[in-house]
């Protein structure tokens, strides 16, 4: 049983004409609604806030108000809003009347003189309309419930995935880093130890994206703690980090210009380590990983490239997704979360990631900072309001055609 079988449905008549007034009130009593009387303006505004109506028929020539007026306050309203109406007029409205009418939503209108089995058709189906709404609205925020629920609970699981695995794995790398500064190592145990760290490093990568991608898909967007930096120091650190995780690779560090800016460090590098590793993963292991550094007047640019199979183009447009994998072309390549991070960080900074690959140049990743990040922008509320209602008036009128 839907919430809106537990009540009878309730209409509003507005009307000066006391005859006509009646005659619409004895016009309802087969359907068995709950309805209302007001002869003006000011006295439905009181009624409306004593209760709920589902339906308000509404005299366009009200006598204190112009009762297209009346309509629109009324469907502006969140407190109101999936209250029908049904406009009662003396003629054919003329173009003018008729659209401001219908700009009010589901608005339906009855000329004078009134046919009272006319009047209770028209009035069923308002009737049907805005039930359904309400049921809908009901079902949303229901679910709207559920997902917070939900929401706190995948919060409680960062915590865990934070605390829990983050330790450990920051353990393992620096156990087996300080293994590997022991001089009594022979060949064998330096590669099995460099294997544990560069297999820590991915993993903590890993936890950190998972980290970032739970928070991004919360609504907390990527937390940042800008400060003035230097894109060139940043960028030889985790090039130093990444040569040394795969010392077999040649990786490459050009810069020109000015490099300093005011941007998050930690995350600026972690931005630069996903690209890196994606280089690293997607290319021949005896060519040459290239990052450029370029200081520009407003901005910095910092570029990856890679020689290799290109991305395949029509994976291109859906490379920053998340939980993507490329599919077709003959390529390889991941589309996960490491470039959906890249994205989202780039974009918190107040830039943006491009991408060319071909078979000529092989691929680069341009990413475009601004030296000054933007100031932080206020979130859009969740709380269900005219864009809700909206959605739940498209679906019940596509639920009643």
């Amino acid at each position: 049983m839907s919430p809106s079988d537990l009540r009878r449905p309730g209409v509003l008549i507005v009307e000066a004409d006391e005859a006509l007034r009646t005659l619409l009130i004895d016009a309802l009593a087969p359907l068995g609604c709950d309805v209302g009387a007001a002869r003006s303006a000011a006295e439905a505004r009181r009624e409306l806030s004593r209760q709920s109506w589902d339906v308000v028929v509404l005299d366009l020539a009200l006598p204190d108000e112009d009762g297209l007026s009346f309509g629109r306050w009324l469907c502006a309203d969140d407190t109101h809003g999936t209250t029908g109406l049904i406009f009662l007029t003396d003629g054919e409205p003329d173009d003018e009347t008729l659209e401001a009418m219908l700009a009010l939503g589901e608005a339906d209108f009855l000329v004078r003189p009134i046919r009272p089995a006319l009047f209770r058709a028209r009035l069923r189906a308002q009737i049907r309309l805005r039930l359904r709404e309400r049921d809908l609205l009901a079902e949303l925020k229901a679910q709207a419930a559920q997902l917070e629920e939900r929401a706190d609970f995948q919060q409680q699981l960062v915590g865990i995935v934070s605390h829990d695995l983050r330790n450990p794995i920051g353990a393992i790398q620096l156990g087996a880093s300080a293994m590997l500064l022991r001089s009594d190592l022979s060949d064998g145990q330096k590669v099995y130890l460099q294997q544990i760290v560069r297999a820590a490093d991915r993993a903590a990568r890993m936890v950190r994206d998972l980290l970032d991608f739970t928070r991004l898909r919360l609504g907390g967007g990527i937390p940042l703690q800008p400060r003035s930096a230097d894109l060139r120091t940043i960028a030889d650190q985790v090039v130093r980090e990444t040569q040394s995780a795969h010392p077999d690779r040649r990786v490459d560090l050009r810069v020109e210009g000015q490099t300093d800016g005011v941007w998050d460090a930690d995350r600026i590098a972690q931005l630069i380590s996903n690209l890196l590793g994606n280089a690293v993963a997607y290319s021949p292991r005896e060519s040459t990983v290239t990052v450029r550094v370029t200081g520009g007047a407003e901005e910095a640019t910092l570029s990856v490239h890679n020689h290799g199979e290109p991305i395949a183009p029509q994976l291109l447009p859906h490379l920053f997704e998340p939980l993507r994998r490329g599919e077709g072309g003959g390529s390889n390549r991941s589309i996960g979360l490491g470039l959906y991070i890249v994205h989202n960080i780039a974009r918190a900074h107040g830039g943006h990631v491009e991408v060319r690959s071909t078979a000529e140049e092989g691929t680069t990743f341009t990413v475009r900072l601004p030296r000054q990040p933007p100031s932080a922008t206020s979130k859009t509320s969740g709380m269900f309001s005219i864009r809700a209602l909206k959605a739940a008036r498209e679906a019940a009128r596509k639920a009643s055609a």
